[in-house]
């Protein structure tokens, strides 16, 4: 799973102040995937990382109700079609 200090630098955050915010985004992506995905996806694979990444900075981002999701939603749910038929081995390859 990711962890803060990745989030943080894939946001391009250099201060303490918001890191219960930015742990809750973490969590939460975590548990968008998993609904997605499945409980059994891979949350230490750099796919997954890189979702969790991609929605955390999303989401820190575009704190008002009605943001910009249109660039997102391709990325992730590609990812996250990946995540839930995909292989451990063709993680690797990549």
């Amino acid at each position: 799973m990711l962890s803060l200090k990745e989030a943080k630098e894939f946001c391009r955050i250099d201060n303490d102040d918001e890191d219960t915010l930015i742990k809750t985004l973490i969590n939460t992506a975590d548990s968008y995937i998993a609904e997605a995905c499945g409980e059994n996806y891979n949350k230490d694979s750099e796919k997954a990382k890189l979702c969790q990444a991609m929605l955390v900075n999303h989401w820190y981002e575009n704190r008002d109700i009605l943001g910009n999701k249109k660039a997102l939603r391709y990325s992730v749910e590609s990812l996250m079609l990946q995540l839930r038929y995909g292989t451990e081995s063709s993680d690797a390859n990549d």
